[in-house]
């Protein structure tokens, strides 16, 4: 079995009908605001096969193994989600600076998890199948210093997500292996709640582009699946160096730019429904670690207000008896601010 998890998977992504259908979802949300503008856009694709650091023959196919996000933030948001400010594309206009005010976000995220080991049933100490589809919809407040923002998370595990299908039609095109255990994955569950973050720019900000740029970062995660809170920080260095949520001049926005990513988070863990499992065939294969430990490295390239990203990322052993570290690659492509 442990030779089929180490052969090389295609990058090439699968984007999964229910992806599809929840991008469609998302767009009928931003839509309505089309007179509006939008920030940014960013379309990330996660893999463990993006994990350069190792021959493709080695790089893992389990744990996180692959997720999807697609991410819009709109300089407008709904009268009630103003709360006495102004929004941005109203207030940017009418002073020309960078005053606080009050933007729109929008994300469609799917996920999949697999045990390190396949198997036909579930294996005691192995994580359970687990697939996840949701969108988050909220607002955030913005100054040069200080974002805050707050979203509402719908969604869903088990067969509807996807990630079933998604895996089992790659691995049939990759002519790789059947993966086995789906038949037991975490059963349908409605994802519901919210998470708040606040990020804060320790440097002094700048209206033009900077050689490096340090963020603070928190997060609390509370809904159906899953309860969390995170903090950690991170850094980036480099030419050109962009606002991490700010827009630039155009001057600013046609040079290139250039610049490493670097960061360390530590998020604890009270509930996570992923791991825990939700039935008597998924309850209890593995005890879950309250700690866990992640890092960032990368980099970025952008020109024109098109950036193309890389993250390399780790995350700390989340259960007793799952890998020290795990790590996969985030390639993204931005338009806007990164």
């Amino acid at each position: 079995m442990g030779a089929h998890r180490r052969l090389s998977k295609l990058a090439a992504p699968v984007i999964s009908r229910p992806l599809a259908l929840a991008l469609i979802f998302a767009a009928t949300v931003v839509q309505p605001m089309r007179g509006q503008s939008l920030e940014s856009l960013r379309f990330q694709v996660d893999n463990d096969w993006f994990d350069f650091s190792m021959r493709s023959v080695d790089r893992p196919d389990d744990n996180y193994t692959h997720g999807q996000i697609a991410r819009a933030v709109l300089n407008t948001a709904p009268k009630w989600a103003l709360l006495g400010r102004p929004e941005c594309a109203v207030a940017r206009r009418a002073t020309g600076n960078m005053p606080t005010c009050i933007q729109s976000t929008v994300a469609v995220v799917n996920q999949m998890y697999t045990p390190t080991d396949d198997s036909p049933f579930p294996v005691k100490g192995e994580r359970p199948y687990a697939g996840i589809l949701y969108v988050d919809y909220g607002r955030q407040s913005v100054s040069p210093r200080m974002l805050r923002s707050i979203n509402g998370t719908v969604g869903t595990t088990g067969a509807i997500s996807g990630a079933e299908w998604e895996q089992k039609l790659f691995h049939r095109l990759a002519d790789l292996r059947k993966p086995e255990g789906w038949a037991h994955q975490i059963s349908t569950y409605p994802v519901l709640g919210l998470n708040y973050g606040i990020e804060y720019l320790v440097n002094p900000p700048s209206a033009k582009r900077s050689f490096a740029n340090v963020v603070a970062k928190s997060s609390v995660v509370a809904n159906t699946i899953q309860v969390s809170g995170s903090a950690g920080t991170e850094v980036h260095l480099g030419f050109n160096v962009p606002h991490p949520w700010l827009p630039v001049g155009i001057e600013s926005k046609r040079a290139l730019s250039l610049y490493l990513i670097a960061g360390g988070n530590e998020t604890w863990f009270a509930r996570n429904l992923l791991l825990e499992g939700n039935s008597d065939e998924t309850r209890g294969l593995v005890e879950m670690k309250r700690l866990v430990p992640g890092s960032i490295l990368g980099a970025a390239l952008g020109a024109g207000g098109i950036f193309l990203e890389y993250r390399f990322v780790g995350q700390g052993r989340d259960y007793l008896t799952g890998p020290a570290w795990h790590r996969w690659g985030a390639i993204s492509i931005i338009v806007g601010n990164p």
